[in-house]
């Protein structure tokens, strides 16, 4: 390669309706079906691109898909339901998967709500959702309005974190007062 030279693009990798739902936990084909057709229409709805094989399959680029995934960030986990306005992270703790390579965001797990009260058996269920609701628990996804999926790493580290699930501030040291947001982790 000489100097000033691009490197190729990685070439496409295209997985099925079923393959996209092992991915995103709760995105089943007739939800995902769903999305496509909707998504077109003025609505808060986005979908990942797709596309449509002569025999009617839908494929999906991989990429795409999980690019598409981290940018559905719940609004409700930004500013929550009574105002509770969460600061815009700053660079350290920027949450950038939109540029992200294939391999970094393969190295991320998505799980449903009942697998993360696996993963974190002292948290009751209603304190998560009470947690959701407050947008003060771990972030989570939500790619259509019936499907929420948080990122498990992200969520065992604000489990670690806190103390009491009772207290959605860390007990740190430096505790600032804003509701807990864990660290990135830059993957190599």
């Amino acid at each position: 390669m000489s100097n000033g030279a691009h490197a190729e693009p990685a070439p496409t990798v295209w997985i099925t309706r079923a393959e996209a739902g092992q991915i995103a936990p709760g995105l089943t084909p007739q939800r995902l079906d769903y999305l496509r057709r909707e998504a077109p229409y003025p609505s808060k709805i986005t979908a990942p691109p797709a596309r449509v094989l002569s025999d009617g399959e839908v494929i999906y680029d991989e990429l795409a898909l999980r690019r598409w995934l981290e940018s559905t960030v719940s609004w409700e986990w930004r500013y929550g339901h009574f105002g509770a306005y969460r600061p815009p992270p700053s660079e350290d703790r920027a949450y950038a998967f939109q540029n992200a390579d294939l391999a970094t965001l393969r190295r991320r797990t998505y799980v449903t709500e009942s697998r993360l009260l696996e993963l974190i058996p002292d948290l009751p269920l209603w304190r998560i959702r009470d947690l959701r609701f407050r947008a003060v628990g771990p972030r989570f996804l939500k790619p259509s309005h019936r499907t929420v999926i948080y990122i498990e790493e992200e969520a065992l580290d604000w489990a670690s974190g806190v103390s009491d699930y009772s207290d959605p501030i860390p007990d740190r040291v430096g505790r600032t007062g804003q509701p807990y947001t864990p660290v990135v982790r830059r993957l190599p």
